[in-house]
């Protein structure tokens, strides 16, 4: 029997741990060949939404366990997700950084296996370490911190890493938002959401795709290089994206805002004069930073006009 979030130690057992994640990737897996999940559909990486009785969007995590615990309690997660009209959208980057990233995974995973028409768990760049390698990945670390040496690997290469291709890349609610981690693509084709569709190609093949890299790792910004719609990112990964970038994706897809996360904020922020609209969740490692999460009703989102409408909504922990 798997243990509850309630129940979560220092010392999580190993078998807890592979028995969620398996379970989590099967859940995963089998929602993406029915191609149905409670209120929408599942399109390979997407996953097309009707607008939720209410909504909870939840920003980096970074392995700050307490920041998501606090979280889990404010929005009373059993009872709110005990009704698969609402939903918690988990924007990614569950580890890395932080001190508990093991827990974390765990703690997303569980509530996948316990609420699996209600919770949503998408994919930031920190779960595509095999794509786009970059420095600051320390969670095969925290492995062996927790499960010792002997384990790290095989678990991270046999569990780990199929979960996080399973992942999704982007949600689109409908008349609302487009949900990414980091950003959308700074070249539109000629029809938005057919192209976000064929991103299921690029996860099934576990392929490197420029269309995967920019929404993992690209980021607004206000004013581009020579008035551009884009430019590299300073990151030297993903671009820099425009204003008019984001209008251009949002008239083709029929929505209003832009919700991503990947970058530290005080909680939140908001570019494009509206059109994007930032979520961060994470405390442990940016003590510079705050964070926060978006919790807000149907009928808000019906109201909604951009992302400034969105502040009230926030809520700090």
């Amino acid at each position: 029997m798997v243990r509850g979030l309630e129940e979560l130690s220092e010392d999580l057992p190993l078998t807890d741990f592979r028995n969620v994640l398996d379970t989590t990737t099967r859940i995963m897996k089998n929602q993406n060949e029915g191609g149905q999940i409670s209120g929408g559909k599942v399109l390979g990486s997407l996953v097309k939404l009707d607008i939720p009785e209410r909504l909870v969007v939840v920003g980096d995590i970074h392995g700050d366990y307490a920041a998501l615990s606090t979280i889990l309690s404010k929005i009373d997660y059993e009872r709110y997700l005990s009704d698969e009209h609402n939903k918690l959208i988990f924007l990614g980057d569950y580890i890395d950084r932080g001190r508990r990233s093991p827990e974390v995974l765990y703690a997303v995973c569980f509530l996948k296996t316990r609420f699996p028409h209600s919770v949503i768990l998408m994919r930031g760049n920190h779960e595509a370490p095999d794509e786009f390698p970059f420095p600051s990945h320390d969670f095969p670390f925290r492995i062996i911190d927790l499960f010792g040496q002997d384990q790290s690997m095989p678990l991270y290469y046999q569990k780990i890493l199929p979960l996080f291709h399973a992942l999704y890349l982007s949600v689109v609610i409908e008349n609302c938002f487009i949900v990414v981690h980091g950003g959308v693509p700074a070249r539109l084709p000629h029809d938005g959401l057919e192209a976000i569709k064929t991103l299921s190609t690029a996860r099934a093949n576990h392929m490197t795709s420029e269309t995967m890299e920019e929404i993992l790792w690209n980021d607004p910004r206000d004013s581009i290089r020579d008035n551009g719609n884009f430019e590299r990112s300073r990151r030297g990964i993903g671009k820099h994206f425009g204003r008019s970038v984001s209008n251009a994706w949002l008239k083709s897809v029929d929505a209003k805002v832009i919700l991503r996360g990947h970058e530290p904020c005080e909680g939140y922020k908001i570019n494009h004069q509206g059109l994007v609209f930032t979520i961060f969740s994470c405390k442990e490692s940016y003590p510079m930073s705050k964070a926060a999460y978006l919790d807000i009703v149907c009928d808000e989102m019906v109201r909604l006009k951009n992302g400034y409408d969105l502040r009230e909504h926030m809520h700090y922990v």
